[in-house]
């Protein structure tokens, strides 16, 4: 799931965690894929020469739910219902749907949206979504990500951003820098 962190409710990390830990990536492998790939909470898997612990959040409902609670709290109101977007595919629209029941047992939910790959595709270059199902990253050495995941490739929502889900972090940028000189 590529979220768009420019835009509210994304924005704010508390609810891209409370949606990590609502999701049990173990049973989407599990139902989807028939457990054949390993389970991933990064770019690399487990095995492969990049791989690395990311610190990504494990599967935690009532840790979701609290989180949820808190933003609730702290903003005054829920956290709105956002589009979740995915090709006309019917195995996509499956892994859309298990993954918003999973977000709507932690309080959090969301409306699929049916997208042709073209406008999905444009849409996430110019920052006009929210979630989206998306596949990519799949370089076999880091630095082919480097495009993707760099803050200098970030633009503002509207123009054209290969670093789609606008994540302008120091730290990752910091990384990516290190790699290429390394």
């Amino acid at each position: 799931v590529m979220l768009n962190l420019a835009a509210p409710p994304f924005d704010d990390i508390r609810v891209r965690q409370a949606l990590a830990c609502a999701a049990d990536p173990a049973v989407i492998v599990q139902d989807i894929w028939n457990g054949i790939p390993p389970v991933s909470t990064g770019p690399f898997v487990p095995g492969s020469p990049d791989y690395g612990p990311t610190g990504f959040p494990k599967f935690n409902l009532s840790k979701a739910i609290d989180l949820v609670k808190q933003v609730e709290h702290d903003t005054g109101k829920p956290i709105p219902n956002f589009t979740f977007d995915t090709v006309p595919s019917a195995q996509y629209v499956r892994i859309n749907e298990l993954v918003q029941q999973m977000w709507l047992k932690a309080g959090i939910q969301c409306t699929i949206q049916q997208v042709e790959q073209s406008e999905l595709i444009q849409n996430a270059l110019t920052g006009k979504f929210q979630a989206t199902a998306w596949q990519q990253f799949n370089s076999p050495d880091p630095d082919g990500n480097y495009v993707w995941w760099s803050s200098k490739s970030v633009q503002p929502i509207g123009g054209i951003s290969l670093n789609m889900a606008r994540n302008s972090d120091p730290v990752i940028q910091q990384a990516l820098e290190t790699g290429r000189e390394s």
